[in-house]
């Protein structure tokens, strides 16, 4: 891809973002309403947003496990599958 046409997709996606300085929006949206293209890459940016603003972050909290297997003692934390020590090996000679 030119540089020219790089600039440009980075100039329509800081104004997707609400990002592109005032004096520069002007000339965006010409160059939108004239490049097929550019067009094109609105929707596509257009649409990524909509994605990540509809999409909530899995709420996944471990808080709980974390805290109950820290405060557990030794022989809880064994029989719980959490242990501070290794396991001993058996030497057969």
């Amino acid at each position: 891809m030119d540089e020219i046409k790089q600039q440009a997709l980075e100039k329509i996606s800081a104004f997707v973002d609400g990002e592109l300085a005032d004096d520069e929006i002007a000339d965006v949206v010409d160059a939108l309403a004239s490049e097929p293209e550019l067009q094109s890459a609105w929707s596509e940016f257009q649409l990524i947003g909509d994605i990540l603003r509809a999409t909530p972050a899995p709420a996944v909290d471990v808080t709980a496990q974390v805290m109950a297997a820290l405060a557990a003692t030794p022989e809880e934390a064994v029989e719980s599958g959490f242990s501070s020590q290794k396991p001993k090996r058996s030497v057969s000679l």
